[in-house]
């Protein structure tokens, strides 16, 4: 900002810093912290021209629309022209258009508003728009009254103490609510909106239906790009004879010392068993794995360390050689828990680990913000929490 005297005067003191940014978020119709980019940029602010004011409103008596339009003082602006819609769940069932005056407007409406759109245009172009937004027939909240709580708890593993908020609630209503058959409606529209932003945010529930639900991590593994990591503390044999022939990318796998060294229990001796008894077998058909070649020293395994080392070697014969894998250090417990999947930029949630997932009732969510999950899981791997497996290939003999 330019004194009279052409030098530089700051417009704000530095303890204004919060004022400034307000300012610029009213004027401009932005949170400019959230959109640094467009700092250093110019913006165009141009007030209307010939409306001082339009204001929308609702007579309940007549049931009319009421729109007031004010002019500036001493212009007087060219034709008018006013366009009103109403919405519903059920779609626009209302339309108007035509000349409009200044001062105050009634429209008949003949029926509670739903979502009212308007438009005040001239012959240069739009001097208006509002909405569609609706209008608050009655407004009901809860209240909660809260009152804190001490716990203390010995004699067990060890001693609990803590503190925990406990809530009374109750629902105020204000106003005259919506009709049941409004409601009704409401709340249906609300539940597809609802369904539609869990498809579009990748949102599954799988219960008892392990092929649904393993078709749906490789299909996900198959569109990666660029890297795959999956975190899985109990990441086994069958998970990998599963989940590694999905894609040409480089898999890379975080297990758990803690399970593999665990001896193996065959409650489905399908991990072990050779479903080919040889590579060969298994190559049989270029573009077909007809089973896993166990082979070698550990045809009777003893521990799921055994187990994945027969899958991974089995996968290396059938010529599927684009994985690493890895065991977080720990014998009794992991440092991490939940089950991960990472595909490119995108990371997701599984509700159980890979070797069960769709057995039961479990879930499989996209994280709306992965890159933080993303960097945490690239340091594992890279960090010497982590050891090595080493796959060692068979001798001839």
């Amino acid at each position: 900002m330019l004194a009279d005297d052409d030098t530089w005067e700051a417009p704000w003191i530095e303890s204004q810093g919060e004022k400034a940014v307000a300012f610029l978020g009213d004027v401009l119709g932005f949170d400019v912290c959230e959109w640094s980019e467009l700092l250093g940029s110019v913006h165009l602010i141009v007030p209307d021209p010939w409306l001082r004011d339009v204001r929308v409103g609702f007579d309940e008596s007549a049931g009319d629309l009421t729109i007031g339009i004010d002019n500036r003082p001493g212009v007087t602006p060219p034709p008018l022209h006013l366009t009103v819609w109403q919405r519903r769940q059920s779609g626009i069932d209302y339309f108007s258009e035509g000349p409009v005056g200044l001062g105050h407007n009634q429209i008949p409406m003949g029926s509670e508003p739903g979502e009212i759109g308007v438009l005040v245009s001239c012959p240069d172009g739009l001097l208006f728009k509002k909405g569609p937004v609706g209008f608050i027939a009655a407004v009901r909240f809860n209240m909660a009254l809260g009152s804190r709580r001490r716990v203390k708890i010995t004699g067990l593993r060890e001693d609990v103490d803590y503190e925990t908020t406990t809530f009374a609630h109750s629902r105020v209503t204000v106003g005259e609510p919506a009709k049941p058959g409004g409601a009704l409606v409401l709340a249906a529209g609300r539940d597809r909106r609802r369904l539609a932003r869990a498809g579009r945010d990748h949102q599954f529930w799988f219960d008892d239906e392990r092929d649904r639900a393993h078709d749906t991590i490789r299909e996900l593994i198959g569109r990666a790009r660029e890297r795959v990591f999956i975190v899985d503390t109990y990441f086994g044999g069958e998970a990998a004879w599963r989940f590694l022939t999905s894609t040409s990318v480089e898999v890379r796998v975080i297990g758990s010392q803690m399970f593999l060294r665990k001896q193996f229990e065959a409650k489905d001796s399908r991990a072990c068993t050779p479903l080919a008894k040889s590579a060969e077998q298994a190559l049989a058909k270029p573009h077909e794995i007809t089973g896993l070649p166990v082979g070698g020293r550990h045809e009777s395994p003893t521990t799921n360390e055994d187990v994945l080392l027969n899958a991974l070697r089995g996968l290396r014969a059938a010529g599927i050689t684009n994985f690493a894998m890895k065991k977080l250090k720990g014998r009794r417990q992991s440092p991490i828990h939940d089950r991960l999947l990472v595909v490119d930029d995108e990371a997701w949630l599984l509700g159980s680990s890979f070797k069960d997932f769709g057995n039961r009732g479990t879930m499989l969510v996209k994280l709306p913000k992965p890159q933080p999950v993303i960097d945490l899981v690239v340091g594992y791997w890279q960090s010497d929490l982590c050891m090595d497996l080493h796959v060692e290939e068979e001798s001839d003999d």
